[in-house]
């Protein structure tokens, strides 16, 4: 069985787990590192790796055939999900003393850390936040920023109110002395939840569990990342993988830091809030463990009516380029500007990627 890793972090918590899977099973498990997300999942689809594990972020890439995913043999493919794999939690950071604890603090006029190499930070992550406070995004300030510790060191001496800021980070920890984050708790507010949703389409609202002591408890954003295959594997092995690794889950929950979030109830959380398909043999331990009901079979039929949509609007849009001479390649500008195009002038066919706040 082989997976593929990302490198770093990723292949260590893979090696982590599949070294006690192996010995555990008996099973000759190899993990691969391949730095490039496209090829990673390009493996999977095409059969090479059993598994690899993904973000929405990088899912939402997958189906909108993003840049690097834009090839002859990229984009959208029937991705499935099988098991949690971790957790990123981030946030907004702000001052202590400057008076914002919730968005319905946040006023127009506001100076806003800029982090240009991230262009995600002026369409999505921030004006998510002023759609959830029902402010108009054109009165930030803005104040730019070439380096992500900058736009938080900006907060705490009082040059920017408001960074976004990933609460595992070194300098997050260096500056929680004088910062702290907006809470946002979807409980409290659904529809203001909603909006920043309708904004920033692929996150998630979690409560933090890491990151600075005070930062701990704060509800607020976190991506859950989840283990992926492609639907024509295996119903029965994909159910013995996630079925071991919720049995077995305290064998190897302290073999990486990131495992402690590969629990059943992330899988829970994975199938009713994911606009990704479960895979069959993960469903099928979902009703064994009587945590699948009529309202996952409902949510699952339209993750994979969206899946299906975006694949057959790809192929018709390669189709479509290949008639204009247009060579489909990643590297070609003015194939990225045809499919462009062709998503703006076929939206109406394209359903909007995006998570859920949980099951009706």
């Amino acid at each position: 069985m082989a997976v593929i890793s990302a490198t770093g972090v990723g292949q260590a918590q893979w090696v982590s787990i599949t070294a006690i899977m192996g010995k555990n099973t008996g099973s000759n498990i190899s993990v691969v590192p391949q730095g490039a997300p496209a090829l990673r999942f390009k493996s999977v689809q095409q059969g090479e790796s059993l598994l690899t594990a993904g973000g929405t972020s990088d899912f939402q890439n997958i189906y909108q055939a993003d840049i690097q995913y834009a090839s002859k043999d990229g984009g959208p493919f029937p991705v499935q999900l099988a098991y949690p794999f971790g957790v990123t939690y981030s946030g907004y950071l702000v001052r202590k003393d400057s008076g914002i604890k919730t968005p319905a603090d946040i006023k127009p006029g506001l100076r806003v850390s800029d982090l240009t190499t991230s262009p995600g930070i002026k369409t999505k992550q921030i004006p998510a936040l002023y759609a959830w406070a029902k402010v108009d995004p054109s009165t930030i300030t803005w104040v730019p920023f070439g380096n992500y510790d900058a736009t938080l060191q900006a907060v705490k001496d009082g040059k920017s109110d408001i960074a976004f800021a990933f609460t595992s980070s070194p300098k997050t920890l260096e500056v929680s002395d004088q910062c702290t984050l907006i809470a946002l708790d979807p409980a409290k507010d659904a529809a203001a939840a909603q909006r920043f949703l309708d904004v920033w389409t692929v996150a998630s609202f979690m409560v933090v569990q890491e990151g600075p002591p005070g930062f701990i408890g704060v509800p607020s954003n976190g991506g859950l990342t989840g283990i992926s295959t492609r639907e024509a594997n295996d119903t029965a092995l994909i159910y013995n993988i996630a079925k071991w690794l919720d049995a077995n889950y305290s064998q190897y929950q302290d073999a990486h830091p990131q495992n402690k979030y590969m629990t059943f109830d992330n899988m829970v959380i994975m199938a009713n809030t994911f606009f990704v398909p479960m895979h069959p043999g993960a469903i099928q331990y979902l009703k064994e463990k009587g945590k699948w009901t009529a309202a996952n079979d409902a949510r699952q039929k339209a993750n994979i009516d969206l899946q299906n949509a975006w694949i057959a609007g790809y192929k018709d849009a390669m189709a479509k380029a290949a008639a204009a001479n247009i060579p489909v390649d990643a590297a070609n500008k003015d194939w990225l500007a045809f499919w462009a195009k062709y998503q703006t002038d076929n939206a109406s066919k394209l359903p909007v990627v995006r998570n859920y706040l949980g099951l009706p």
